[in-house]
């Protein structure tokens, strides 16, 4: 470690190994002393992980590829773009339907879709859920908005909210996620 000290202030740095075995990551811990007044001495200690981000890691084995387990194709041309599982459905948000895929995933080797979710003129860039609560991100010609869709029937949704994203002129909401009560947006 290295010590300085600077008026009444004393600060350490150490540098340790968290896992013997991964050369690449360091904790560096700063630990800063004072004593003002007698017999009153402070401290604070301030530690970060450091690592080598570009190192190339294996994880896995990978070799034998993926497996694919089934697969559902709905013809046309669709954009999908973002996904969210409630029980036995997933919901996929299609852009260029303006609308969200229902596909029943109960037998994976045999999906199928019993309807779709239209959300009109407003083009779906993502979605998440919550219990049987959807969230999904739509952009039209006036701005974001965020709708929040009972899920109960999962075969028919129905709009339960709606919200207007207030963001800077030109940007758009681009991704949600949904941690324990609260509805985080992503934009640029």
């Amino acid at each position: 470690g290295t010590e300085t000290v600077t008026d009444n202030y004393t600060t350490k740095l150490v540098v340790t190994q968290p896992d013997a075995s991964d050369p690449d990551t360091v904790d560096l811990t700063a630990t800063t002393t004072w004593n003002i007044a007698p017999n009153r001495p402070k401290s604070i200690n301030l530690t970060r992980r450091f690592t080598n981000w570009r190192q190339t890691k294996n994880v896995g084995n990978w070799g034998a590829g993926i497996q694919v387990l089934g697969q559902y194709s709905p013809g046309g041309t669709p954009d999908f773009n973002d996904v969210a599982v409630v029980g036995d459905y997933a919901y996929v948000t299609n852009g260029a339907g303006h609308s969200v895929t229902i596909i029943n995933i109960a037998n994976i080797s045999a999906m199928s879709s019993p309807g779709t979710l239209s959300l009109g003129g407003v083009t779906p860039v993502a979605i998440a859920a919550k219990g049987t609560t959807l969230y999904i991100i739509g952009t039209d010609g006036a701005g974001s908005h965020v709708y929040a869709y009972n899920a109960v029937n999962p075969v028919a949704p129905v709009l339960a909210a709606s919200q207007d994203i207030p963001l800077a002129v030109g940007m758009n909401a681009t991704s949600l996620v949904v941690a324990g009560s609260f509805l985080y947006v992503g934009a640029k």
